[in-house]
């Protein structure tokens, strides 16, 4: 569509002189043949005029100050006219039109009350002339005074007509703009999404192989000395930071492109664990900056729960995170978790102050009262989910502390049906195989030192050409494939074994292993026709990567891994 020019006071302003001096040279004069009453005759011809070099000034005294001598002459003549016709001057039907001309030049400046005054004084003065006769109108014949006021009715409604043509432009014209720089930034979120989803690839794999080797080395880092075992715990912290800061940049991309609207709130979570879990990283960094964690689980808890795993993870670490940012050297940082009626509660606690103006403005997005640590974006994060959740968050200061309380509904679930042991992983899965299809070398290696920790046998692969083949020999419990897989993706190898009549029947549980934030676990179970398929978002923890298999595969002992 093309876009329509929005017209400018200054071209506006021009085209009114001048239209005004075309009327006075043409129906000023024709009301002087129809009065033969001789001043005006010399008003209209000087009218003419004025308004025709009028806006040739313009340059020279500003804009403002020649549309404040437009209205202050205009005034002038409409009073004369009104003085001299009396009634039939019509003059509310030019009042609405230089309070519409006022309107539009002056529009979101304070002088339009300038204007819109003298016109509504002129105005009033008029009645009360009219009812006092303090000056009496031109005697005029009856047929004289009628065609004089269809003069006064024509003049006024084609100079109306005039203004309210350019106000339909300039508001067609604005729409339009505001139409076209929307479409602009969409097309630029669009970019934006689609930027982010193709390099979070390449960002999150290797930072997944990343903090592998860190979690690796924390495994060892009693065998280190003091300064390797200090370095042991730098790499972790840092690659945990990495995480959540890329993890929250590509959550707030997926709520600003409409991709992070749908929960699956009927998954049956051990919430001790997953609190302990998302605790024990933040215990780390803690013990790095030296910020005690006073931390209380309420007993009474029930074990399981019935929530969407990844929101619920992604709430507990954001707000055990910013309290542990937020949280100044040799000071303690509360966290708790409890249960009030029907509704869980999360509740961070520590020392400092958030100006009351404040408290609304930081689930904003990057909006964060500590700029050296925070890029604002976990409050805001958790803000959404907490609406999908039909919870809420918020923040109040009380006395020397801040608190920020989160809440949910408490769905109480059973128990999985898993044998139960002891609370090291080593072994537990040792007669199962899983077999492991990624491209990337240091992932595979990843893979497979953690499942060989677990005593499984580990089948590694890095195309998934030949994985169809393997899957018919072998029979594996559980596959572990990337998505994003050269020649074959994994979307389309999870076709294959749905459509080969054999490993149909097999049913073996996928995770996939997903750089993409912005794919939905029930459209890739609705274009696979799979159920049994899970989500392995890198980057992933050692812990986040066992509690899926033991999802699946019942371990010799329980799965429960010291994160500190």
């Amino acid at each position: 569509m093309h876009l329509i020019s929005s017209p400018t006071s200054e071209s506006v302003f021009r085209r009114i002189c001048y239209l005004i001096s075309v009327l006075s040279l043409t129906l000023g004069l024709y009301v002087y043949r129809i009065l033969e009453y001789e001043p005006i005759k010399y008003i209209e011809i000087s009218f003419g005029i004025f308004f025709l070099v009028l806006p040739y000034l313009t340059k020279k005294i500003g804009l403002s100050l020649n549309i404040s001598i437009f209205f202050v002459v205009l005034n002038g003549a409409l009073c004369f006219y009104g003085i001299l016709l009396g009634p039939i001057s019509e003059i509310p039907t030019l009042v609405a039109f230089l309070l519409g001309v006022a309107v539009f030049l002056l529009r979101g400046k304070k002088l339009v009350f300038f204007p819109v005054s003298l016109a509504i004084g002129m105005l009033f003065f008029l009645e009360l002339n009219y009812y006092y006769n303090w000056f009496a109108p031109l005697p005029m014949a009856y047929t004289s005074a009628i065609k004089v006021r269809w003069v006064v009715i024509f003049t006024g409604c084609s100079l109306s007509a005039v203004t309210v043509f350019y106000f339909v432009k300039r508001w067609t014209s604005e729409i339009e703009k505001n139409r076209k720089m929307a479409q602009r930034l969409l097309e630029a979120n669009v970019y934006k999404t689609k930027f982010l989803r193709e390099t979070s690839h390449e960002l999150r794999t290797p930072l997944s192989n990343i903090m592998g080797i860190a979690e690796f080395f924390n495994l060892y880092k009693n065998d280190f000395p003091d300064d390797i075992r200090k370095e042991v715990n730098n790499l972790l912290e840092s690659a945990h930071l990495a995480e959540e800061l890329v993890n929250n940049h590509l959550d707030l991309a997926r709520i600003e492109a409409g991709k992070y609207n749908e929960l699956n709130p009927a998954e049956t979570v051990n919430l001790k664990f997953a609190f302990d879990t998302c605790i024990g990283m933040q215990r780390v960094i803690a013990n790095t900056r030296k910020v005690k964690l006073d931390i209380y689980y309420d007993d009474a808890l029930p074990e399981h729960i019935s929530v969407d795993k990844l929101a619920l993870y992604t709430i507990i670490n954001n707000l055990s995170s910013n309290l542990v940012k937020h949280t100044g050297q040799n000071n303690i940082a509360q966290i708790k978790i409890y249960q009030d009626g029907e509704r869980l509660i999360i509740e961070t606690k520590n020392a400092g102050h958030i100006a009351p103006d404040k408290i609304h403005d930081i689930f904003k997005p990057f909006v964060s009262t500590n700029q050296k640590n925070s890029t604002g974006l976990g409050l805001p994060i958790i803000k959404h989910i907490a609406k999908l959740m039909e919870g809420d968050v918020y923040a109040y200061t009380l006395g020397e502390f801040v608190i920020f309380r989160f809440e949910m509904p408490l769905i109480i679930a059973g128990a999985p049906k898993v044998k139960q042991g002891t609370q090291e992983i080593k072994g537990a899965l040792q007669g199962y195989k899983i077999l492991c299809i990624d491209d990337d070398h240091m992932s595979r290696s990843r893979l497979e030192r953690n499942i060989k920790h677990t005593g499984a046998k580990c089948m590694m692969l890095d195309s998934a050409l030949p994985a169809l083949e393997v899957v018919k020999r072998e029979t594996p419990n559980v596959i572990i494939c990337d998505m994003t897989l050269p020649k074959l993706s994994g979307i389309d190898f999870a076709k294959q074994l749905k459509q080969h009549p054999y490993t149909a029947q097999l049913r073996i549980p996928i995770i996939f292993l997903s750089a993409d934030v912005f794919s939905n676990i029930g459209s890739i179970k609705q274009e696979t026709g799979l159920d049994d398929i899970e989500f392995l978002r890198k980057p992933y923890s050692d812990v986040d990567l066992y509690s899926l298999l033991t999802k699946y595969l019942v371990p010799v002992r329980i799965i429960v891994r010291d994160s500190a």
